[in-house]
């Protein structure tokens, strides 16, 4: 692009177009530019730079915003007094928050990734208690025992909610309470 001076004194941004004009035997003869005022699509660009900009930084903040909301989320659930697991549904333990581990009577790291099915007094009843789970986002409660590392029978309270889209896709949250 180009700036030219226009009839009124102004300069403005041009896009020039040049052509050759050839005589019968292919020889250029004369040239021809032509020159368009573009100034509106310069300002519409300069516009949507900024426009493009100002989205950026809106995401940014709201990128922002989420991770406050998923730090805030740990940090809740890391403090809260409310024992709480979160399990595959073959039973895997994906989360354990300290409430937990001090209710179970065992350490975080023995409970992550570790069944909680074994930690049942009684491990076969797993797919009965899967099995009789009601619908998606509905809350079970029950009372369950679990089995302490030194072997002692622990009775909690459990409250149990299936989330997820799909229930093969789902994952157990248990709030326990003695």
């Amino acid at each position: 692009q180009l700036l030219r001076r226009r009839y009124d004194g102004k300069l403005v941004p041009v896009q020039m177009r040049t052509s050759l004009i050839h005589d019968d035997t292919g020889q250029p003869v004369a040239q021809i530019r032509t020159f368009n005022d573009v100034s509106e699509q310069a300002d519409l660009e300069t516009r949507l730079a900024a426009e493009s900009d100002s989205l950026k930084s809106l995401i940014s903040d709201q990128m922002s915003g989420t991770e406050r909301s998923q730090e805030g989320y740990r940090l809740l659930y890391e403090t809260s007094p409310v024992a709480s697991t979160v399990t595959d549904l073959d039973g895997t333990i994906r989360e354990a928050n300290p409430a937990a581990c001090d209710l179970l009577q065992s350490t975080r790291q023995d409970l992550i990734d570790g069944r909680l099915p074994s930690l049942f007094r009684d491990a076969g009843q797993w797919p009965e208690y899967v099995k009789d789970l009601p619908p998606l986002r509905k809350v079970d409660e029950r009372e369950i025992e679990y089995r302490a590392e030194n072997n002692s029978v622990i009775t909690v309270r459990q409250s149990c909610v299936l989330l997820g889209s799909e229930r093969k896709d789902a994952v157990l949250v248990h709030f326990l309470r003695d």
